[in-house]
């Protein structure tokens, strides 16, 4: 009875998000960031830092993760709503200026794409090869992807031409897990620089 229970309230809290959602005012919402678990945010965080504090860009973050820490702890310009099995009637009735997410397969499998009056755009989750680690036809909804280097951008336009498919806007902007890493390397300062570290 308790597990009936909690997946009631968890779609009643998925239907009252849906709905506060698509009532927002689209000046509200014209970017609206679907993440599938809490390990994304990492891949959207410097982009959303960015719009919110140069553009003054009205940002929705939607978490498949009922428990996404993000919660918790969303930055202030930062709307966050939760929707997971409502997601394949919700997306096609979102309409915003831009749909950011790392989920490849939108529109090929049960998710559809929101109208084409919003711009998609996909962000890579992994560094793998984006013609042999993805299903074909992944990225064909999407009308802009951030790649994370000019390999990418190589192989996306090729794979296009091959399937006679329009090519989508490539953007290069890295990675976000690799480029913090190197960031913080470059930070690091040792305690003792006088000694010598042996593994």
């Amino acid at each position: 009875m308790k597990g009936w229970l909690g997946r009631a309230r968890g779609l009643w809290r998925e239907w009252r998000d849906v709905r506060t959602l698509l009532a927002t005012p689209k000046e509200r919402r014209r970017l609206v960031v679907y993440s599938e678990d809490d390990h994304s945010y990492i891949h959207f965080e410097e982009t959303l830092r960015e719009l919110s504090l140069r553009h003054a860009f009205s940002s929705v973050y939607v978490s498949a993760q009922a428990d996404d820490p993000l919660f918790g702890s969303a930055p202030p310009h930062l709307a966050m709503f939760h929707v997971d099995r409502l997601s394949a009637a919700f997306l096609p009735r979102l309409d915003s200026d831009l749909f950011l997410s790392t989920m490849p397969d939108l529109d090929l499998m049960h998710l559809r794409r929101p109208p084409r009056t919003t711009r998609c755009v996909y962000a890579f989750h992994s560094l793998n090869s984006a013609v042999r680690g993805y299903r074909r036809g992944a990225f064909r909804a999407y009308d802009e992807i951030f790649c994370a280097g000019p390999a990418m951008v190589r192989e996306l336009a090729a794979m296009c031409r091959a399937e006679g498919l329009p090519l989508p806007v490539l953007h290069e902007v890295g990675y976000p897990k690799l480029d913090r890493i190197l960031r913080d390397h470059r930070a690091y300062r040792k305690r003792r620089p006088d000694r010598m570290t042996v593994l």
